[in-house]
């Protein structure tokens, strides 16, 4: 037994007296067999017997030190099974003899076994980045990239996608077609090779679930061969298997910490359009498709390899069917203006395709713009027609217009809006755990120069964001852009609210009230948060999301983002930018395409529609100081004079609050009065809100104590 109470023997063994002078019985799994071995050695043991953690068969362990001086083999996981039974009622007497089998070979003279170790090296400096070891859930794939290695490295122009392939097969003393150490032997050959993405729901953790990504890689290898030919030269070449190899390599660098598979498909996707344009797109879907990692496909919790959903489809523009995109460059259109649509329409079929027609029905209030359109059109009332009289097969067709928004079209209002190119000082910045928090970041803003950005450490820590928005007394959305990437399922980030008035000073989580784009995954619990809903992973690029206020109206609040991490394993952390809160409008445009043929397809484009200028959109500045509070000196010290100006005497209520929202003083003062001094002598130093209230306003400002 090792230190993490398990018998694998990876960490110091805690029970060496009892294995002194005896055969150490060690569990396959974790670290080398090496590992294993000379740290039983190290005990008194006088030979080890490893236990497959898999039912299919036995190898012997390979590589080897010049320390190691007692014999070591591996039985079956079932014979294991029985020996650890009888070891419950007392010792257990093992004779170990060589008989000089020949088929017992030393897994180092395996090329595809040395190939294969090398090739966790491979994956896990790659993925995360080289400093990283962040291939720890039990839906990575590390063990299928290394037997692809060991394929492809032991392939050339005579083999067949076809052929059968075993890993490990020498060291069995098995031919090249033999199963060798996985549960089925990999093949283009379905029959052959039967995974499919489910089967990693029963399947040994990592082997197991290797084995599947394994097979689905295999596949991309010689779809790509198929389509591009076979080039011997394996690292200058440019064959169909470089262009694989290549993919799978730029792949394990765009992936997310901790990835499912979901995630290694959508990387290997990315890198295609990074380095082909996205040539190879429909070949990668189809490929990944035919063993249930499909378009419809869920991973669910990349540390759960039995949460997911395999799905055999592919996207919508790699069927074979009459396909029609729809596209607008605009996020947001200011009423007034015009907005340009680009249609492009496809046919993914084999046969010719006649009259296709396309009728895109404009919503309300938008208008055609005559002479805008780059194709032959017609136009009744809303409806916006073009006809293709042929469309070939493989053969797009693109025409755009543009539609004018009229400046009488209800609008997206906002009573807070903050790009964060202004002052910041309304933001709290809070350290729960740790110490590394949020910082203004120039590297990678929405808009404008800079974001709010928080690292992911391979610390435990608890970093918040607070800052506070006026009282709102209609339904509203807090709506920002974001972008995070973290480790997956462990590092991530939540949005809590804190009403003034309701809440019991408690803060309240916003995932359940997201109306977009909201948390894509759960946490693991060994963060300072624990086992909750959160963004983790990767966002890929920014996103809007967008979650409904309307509970907590008639009450200020404060608004804040909290992001934590565990001990291990840093990835680059979560950026905030372009804060709103108001009501937000869009439409919803649908366009059809049809054929002669019977052939039929719809797509539709929500587009926002925002007002750059209106009278229900307040600044950031005026929505927190109305009241145009001021503090001296700030920095403080003993004691902080707060002034403000009102139009007419009132009564107001000054607070003071902590970063987390707590509240720490409050004192009210005369309607005749229009600065008072706070004691700060017993206020331990740090960041502070100062609140003012009165019946015509609140005003917040930022509070450094010394």
């Amino acid at each position: 037994t090792d230190t993490s109470g398990a018998n694998l023997a990876c960490s110091d063994i805690t029970n060496g007296s009892a294995i002194s002078g005896k055969i150490a019985l060690i569990d396959r799994g974790t670290c080398a067999f090496v590992e294993k071995v000379e740290r039983a050695q190290n005990e008194g043991a006088i030979a080890v017997i490893i236990v497959n953690n898999q039912p299919n068969g036995i190898f012997a362990p390979p590589g080897g030190v010049g320390g190691i001086t007692i014999p070591s083999l591996m039985i079956s996981q079932a014979d294991g099974a029985l020996i650890k039974a009888e070891l419950v009622s007392g010792p257990v007497n093992v004779t170990l003899t060589n008989p000089g089998n020949p088929n017992d070979k030393d897994g180092s003279l395996d090329n595809g076994v040395i190939a294969h170790e090398y090739g966790h090296g491979i994956s896990t400096r790659l993925t995360g980045g080289p400093a990283i070891n962040c291939l720890n859930n039990q839906e990575q794939a590390g063990e299928g990239w290394s037997d692809f290695f060991s394929l492809i490295f032991t392939t050339d122009s005579s083999n067949r996608g076809d052929d059968i392939r075993g890993i490990g097969t020498f060291a069995f003393g098995q031919p090249t077609d033999g199963t060798g150490i996985r549960t089925f032997p990999y093949s283009t050959n379905i029959f052959a090779s039967p995974y499919t993405y489910d089967d990693i729901k029963s399947l040994s953790v990592p082997h197991g679930v290797g084995s599947v990504m394994c097979a689905m890689l295999w596949d991309l290898y010689w779809a790509c061969v198929e389509e591009y030919g076979f080039d011997n030269d394996i690292y200058n070449g440019t064959g169909g298997n470089n262009l694989a190899i290549q993919l799978v390599i730029d792949g394990l660098k765009l992936q997310t910490c901790s990835p499912g598979f979901t995630d290694v498909r959508d990387a290997i996707l990315l890198a295609d359009e990074l380095n082909n344009g996205g040539a190879n797109k429909c070949l990668i879907w189809k490929t990944f498709a035919r063993r249930g990692l499909g378009f419809s496909a869920d991973q669910g919790d990349p540390n759960n390899r039995s949460d997911g959903t395999e799905a055999f489809d592919v996207p919508p523009s790699c069927q074979e069917i009459l396909f029609m995109e729809k596209k607008t460059e605009a996020i947001s259109v200011p009423a007034g203006q015009n907005l340009t649509y680009q249609f492009a329409v496809r046919n993914q079929k084999d046969t010719l395709l006649t009259q296709v027609t396309v009728r895109d029905t404009l919503p309300e209030p938008l208008v055609f713009i005559q002479g805008t359109a780059s194709c032959p059109v017609s136009v009744d009332g809303n409806i916006v027609t073009f006809v293709i009289d042929t469309l070939l097969p493989g053969e797009e067709f693109t025409c755009g217009f543009d539609a004018h928004i009229p400046l009488s079209v209800e609008t997206s209002s906002y009573t807070y809006e903050d790009d964060l190119e202004g002052n910041t000082s309304s933001y709290l910045p809070g350290a729960l755990v740790g110490q590394d928090g949020w910082v203004i970041d120039t590297t990678n803003p929405f808009s404008g120069q800079v974001a709010w950005f928080v690292p992911n450490v391979e610390s435990d820590n608890d970093q918040t964001l607070s800052f506070p928005i006026p009282a709102q007394t209609t339904p509203v959305v807090l709506a920002f852009w974001h972008e995070y990437n973290t480790e997956g399922g462990f590092d991530g980030g939540v949005v809590e609210v804190l009403p003034t008035l309701t809440g019991g000073g408690n803060w309240i989580d916003l995932g359940p009230f997201a109306l977009k784009n909201g948390y894509n995954s759960s946490l693991a619990n060994n963060n300072p948060l624990g086992a909750v809903p959160a963004f983790t992973g990767s966002s890929d690029g920014y996103i809007k999301t967008t979650i409904d206020l309307s509970a907590y109206l008639n009450q200020p609040l404060f608004i804040r983002f909290r992001f934590v991490s565990d001990n291990n394993t840093a990835v680059e952390g979560w950026w905030i930018d372009d804060i709103r809160i108001g009501k937000e409008v869009s439409f919803l445009n649908t366009a059809c395409v049809t054929a002669e043929e019977g052939d039929a397809f719809c797509t539709g484009q929500e587009q926002e529609t925002l007002i750059t200028v209106t009278e229900n959109s307040t600044s950031v500045g005026e929505a927190l100081n109305p009241l145009s509070l001021s503090l001296a000196p700030n920095p403080a010290d003993q004691e902080v004079k707060v002034s403000w100006v009102m139009d007419r005497p009132e009564p107001v209520t000054i607070s003071l609050r902590n970063m987390m929202g707590q509240l720490i003083m409050r004192e009210s003062v005369e309607a005749d009065q229009h600065e008072t001094r706070l004691a700060l002598t017993n206020i331990p130093a740090g960041v502070y809100l100062v609140e003012v209230a009165s019946i015509s306003g609140r005003s917040f400002l930022r509070l450094t104590v010394e």
